[in-house]
């Protein structure tokens, strides 16, 4: 990415908060179709809305018991979409 995404992200950090970092970051990644870097951007996102750490440094098992179903969901939902937007892309190749 390019310098000026690293200061737009930094920016909203400080204004505007963890929350609004992270998505200004996932549209960035969609927006450049950098789609595997989107995809887990997306699980930082649902890790940092669940509350755990948004950075894994385990296995997802050692996650708080609680936050394993939504978390398996988020990775499904972030397949589906990463791969709709693979798909889609190698599509308009064709």
């Amino acid at each position: 990415m390019e310098p000026a995404v690293f200061d737009d992200l930094e920016r909203t950090l400080k204004s505007k908060g963890s929350a609004a970092a992270i998505d200004l970051l996932c549209d960035a990644l969609r927006e450049r179709k950098d789609y595997s870097s989107l995809f887990y951007a997306l699980l930082l996102k649902k890790r940092f809305e669940l509350g755990v750490s948004p950075v894994p440094t385990g296995p997802a098992q050692e996650l708080p018991e609680a936050v394993h179903e939504p978390y398996e969901e988020a990775i499904r939902q972030a397949g589906r979409l990463v791969g709709g937007l693979f798909l889609d892309r190698w599509a308009a190749f064709r």
